[in-house]
């Protein structure tokens, strides 16, 4: 019961419990390694990566190009690929992704954004509901 309750708590782990119970076992109690990774995940999580190094760069004043943001992308995928094979549909593979990356990734930079300064990239922060609870 022990590996069951843990002292941090996020969205994920409380969404993938209420999804499906078995999941959150095998992934959280169990730690079982998935047999693929979903295309779809192995791209969010890229892109996503691929955004954090651009706002960390502009942060510190500098404007990453496309193509460093795709190399970023691609190696996202490389690490996916390491931890299980991803799962590409019937007309995707790793080259679509990419290029899918490169036109969201230009439409991306090129969104006027409001004025003000970025200060912080995916700082974690933690909020206490109950005392008797795990921190959120």
């Amino acid at each position: 019961m022990d590996d069951i309750v843990t002292d941090h708590l996020s969205f994920s782990r409380i969404r993938q419990f209420l999804m499906c119970g078995l999941a959150y076992f095998f992934r959280y109690v169990a730690k079982l390694k998935p047999a693929f990774t979903p295309a779809a995940l192995a791209f969010g999580s890229a892109f996503h990566r691929a955004a954090e190094e651009a706002l960390v760069a502009k942060m510190t004043g500098v404007s990453p190009s496309v193509d460093e943001l795709v190399v970023v992308f691609g190696q996202s995928l490389d690490e996916s690929e390491a931890i299980a094979p991803i799962r590409w549909g019937e007309k995707d593979d790793r080259a679509s992704a990419i290029d899918q990356a490169r036109r969201m990734l230009v439409a991306w930079l090129t969104w006027e954004r409001p004025p003000g300064r970025i200060l912080a990239i995916e700082q974690s922060f933690e909020v206490e509901v109950a005392p008797w609870l795990p921190k959120l």
